[in-house]
């Protein structure tokens, strides 16, 4: 199911080139606790200064599926295996900066086991600040609070539309 198409607001484009695509899958991750859990962004990369939420996920890799790519991003990302609920839909998103096309699978996840053994990339270790819990409307809240004209609002506002989609039709 198509959440949104969502065009870059922020950055313009500088090419008259097509977007490369990338598939990737993300996750809202239900703790113990029933909260949501959320990575803590902080860092500068090729899209700029970041300092934001961000869910759990990454891109597809050759002849994973889905599901199997959830699973890896998690227990890369935070260490932790999960039962893998439901799929939500996907959300197609443009990078203006990067000349890119970003179709994002979302899953609904029940976070099990820490079992530790994170095996992030050079760039989420230098980005990945912590992990943060919140109740959903908490999450809402929070991701609706996004500073505007930065990668953040591309960010915040992806998994905010994913998010407010899911609660509204759970």
């Amino acid at each position: 199911m198509l959440i949104a198409i969502l065009e870059d607001r922020v950055f313009r484009k500088r090419t008259k080139e097509p977007y490369t695509k990338r598939w990737t899958v993300r996750c809202f991750a239900y703790n113990k606790d029933n909260e949501l859990t959320f990575l803590r962004i902080i860092g500068t990369d090729a899209l700029g200064r970041r300092n934001h939420l961000e869910t759990i996920g990454g891109a597809v890799e050759n002849d994973e599926s889905l599901e199997e790519a959830i699973r890896r991003e998690i227990k890369e990302e935070i260490g932790y295996t999960c039962e893998v609920v439901k799929e939500i839909g996907y959300i197609v998103d443009h990078y203006n900066s990067l000349n890119r096309e970003t179709i994002s699978t979302y899953f609904i996840v029940k976070l099990l086991d820490h079992v530790g053994g994170e095996n992030r990339s050079e760039e989420e270790l230098n980005l990945i600040q912590g992990i943060e819990h919140y109740d959903e409307e908490d999450a809402m809240k929070t991701l609706a609070e996004y500073p505007k004209r930065t990668v953040n609002e591309l960010v915040q506002r992806r998994d905010l539309m994913a998010l407010r989609y899911y609660l509204e039709n759970k």
